[in-house]
């Protein structure tokens, strides 16, 4: 009798802690499944090549993405139609590879399904993290992925200038004012980009650091 009460209280415990754990799981913010439709910007510039979403055998997903180029120099991963299983505690991440072993994190993941966009840091070269995965934070697992480098090689063929992350200084030819901009792509039309010159202040010439 008494090690029957004792087996009682044990499962009472079991179906507690499970229920608890199930709305964690369920309830919490970590736990997310909606429907997001971010817009790009009409002044910004999207890749016509677009990657397709790769599901892992347990996690069904499907969704393009493209990269996009704002008018800054800064870029944008874009989801299309995008649509995966919710999960705990899923972030995404720009990686190296689909194991997540060097990842730089966008954030926790907006939505579950619709058009939804994420900001790419500034200093990150994209041919560096070729990969977008969306990942199970809590149990280090990969729910689905898209590769980007076909994206990136085709960006780069077309217009060399618009994944180089470098500083870039130029000259506005009719007030001489000299600017340092975050990428070649986002000096203005009509200024001259200053190569192998270190730019002359006592000239009277500006140097503003955006």
């Amino acid at each position: 009798m008494i090690k029957w009460l004792y087996m009682k209280k044990i499962l009472i415990v079991v179906v507690v802690i499970g229920a608890l754990a199930f709305l964690y799981w369920t309830v919490s913010p970590v736990f997310i499944s909606k429907t997001v439709q971010d817009r790009v910007p009409e002044t910004s510039s999207m890749s016509v090549e677009s990657a397709q979403v790769i599901d892992t055998p347990t996690h069904p997903a499907s969704g393009t993405v493209r990269i996009v180029t704002n008018n800054d120099g800064t870029q944008t991963i874009h989801y299309e139609n995008y649509n995966t299983l919710n999960g705990p505690d899923l972030f995404v991440y720009l990686a190296k590879d689909i194991n997540a072993d060097e990842f730089i994190s966008l954030g926790r993941i907006k939505g579950t399904t619709g058009n939804i966009s994420y900001a790419v840091p500034k200093d990150v070269d994209l041919s560096e993290y070729p990969y977008v995965l969306t990942w199970c934070r809590a149990f280090s697992t990969l729910f689905n992925y898209a590769d980007l480098s076909t994206i990136v090689a085709a960006e780069m063929k077309n217009n060399p200038e618009v994944c180089i992350q470098v500083i870039t200084p130029a000259r506005n030819p009719e007030t001489g004012e000299i600017r340092e901009f975050p990428t070649p792509c986002a000096v203005p039309d009509g200024w001259e980009k200053i190569e192998n010159e270190v730019p002359d202040l006592e000239s009277g010439s500006e140097l503003d650091l955006l």
